[in-house]
């Protein structure tokens, strides 16, 4: 196994340490590394979620995180439990990614009052040149459904192209292209 991978010295104040050995990992094939377990933990305190794609999903959508999706009940003792956990922004991070907003999908088993939102997200991550595809449930998951090549290298591609693109991806995968159809407001 694989020790670590190195951290470049671009990386600083745009990706932790253990930020950046998980993309390289994910986005760039690396191998497993020893230290993987570890860093996953320091991306994810909540031990439920703690694999490698959640972890890119999480790093990716960090910027937003207060705006995804959630949902709020209060519990027996009167307080308001919320689903969606907040991870604070590092105080090093000096550039924040930009997730670019594709859509939205009302989720199965809606009911009168009752929403169920999934919303979508292109995610540039530089360093990689690709943009990562999550989706955001108002239980608080956020999933890693995609990565497509940035194809002019800023990350600049529209909301539609990158749509686009990700469908021409997925036309093997029936169930990718039936969410892909859901998407109702792609701006």
């Amino acid at each position: 196994m694989k020790e670590t991978t190195g951290y470049p010295e671009n990386a600083e104040g745009l990706f932790s340490p253990a930020e950046y050995r998980v993309l390289a990992h994910y986005l760039d094939g690396s191998p497993r590394y020893v230290g993987l377990a570890e860093d996953l933990a320091e991306i994810l305190p909540d031990a439920r979620y703690r694999s490698v794609e959640s972890a890119v999903a999480l790093v990716a959508l960090e910027r937003i995180q207060q705006r995804l999706p959630r949902w709020l009940v209060r519990n027996s003792q009167g307080d308001i439990v919320e689903t969606r956990k907040q991870r604070p922004v590092s105080k090093n991070r000096k550039v924040l990614l930009k997730p670019v907003y594709l859509g939205s999908d009302e989720g199965f088993g809606a009911g009168p009052g009752m929403s169920w939102r999934v919303e979508y997200f292109a995610t540039w991550i530089p360093l990689f040149d690709r943009f990562v595809i999550t989706q955001s449930d108002d239980d608080g998951n956020d999933e890693l459904i995609g990565v497509l090549d940035s194809l002019d290298g800023s990350g600049r591609q529209s909301p539609h192209h990158l749509l686009d693109q990700w469908r021409a991806e997925m036309r093997e995968d029936e169930e990718a292209i039936a969410r892909l159809d859901r998407i109702d407001d792609v701006e």
